[in-house]
């Protein structure tokens, strides 16, 4: 039996003890990978919410560089507990996503 490490099932990050409480948020892994019939996304957040907030929700929005940089769909993934980490996403291009 082989054994090695799942990647789809690690998680990476840290939490800086420092900067709890000081509002700072920022971007810390973005990457993606688009198949013909769905993109996948991993992103990842070092939140720090000031005390008292949380963060409520995300939005990613795409853009059409073809259309002078167009909005074409702005997606919300699902409410997290905890937006500090690093997360995948699957979005499948059904008609519904495409005709956002």
């Amino acid at each position: 039996m082989n054994y090695g490490s799942l990647n789809t099932l690690t998680l990476d990050g840290r939490i800086d003890l420092n900067r709890i409480g000081t509002g700072e948020i920022k971007l810390s892994t973005w990457k993606y990978y688009n198949n013909s019939d769905n993109v996948q996304i991993t992103w990842g957040l070092d939140a720090y919410p000031r005390y008292g907030t949380k963060i409520t929700s995300i939005q990613f929005n795409f853009y059409d560089l073809l259309k002078e940089g167009a909005l074409t769909l702005t997606y919300t993934p699902a409410a997290r507990s905890s937006y500090n980490g690093v997360f995948g996403l699957n979005i499948a291009y059904t008609k519904k996503v495409l005709e956002k």
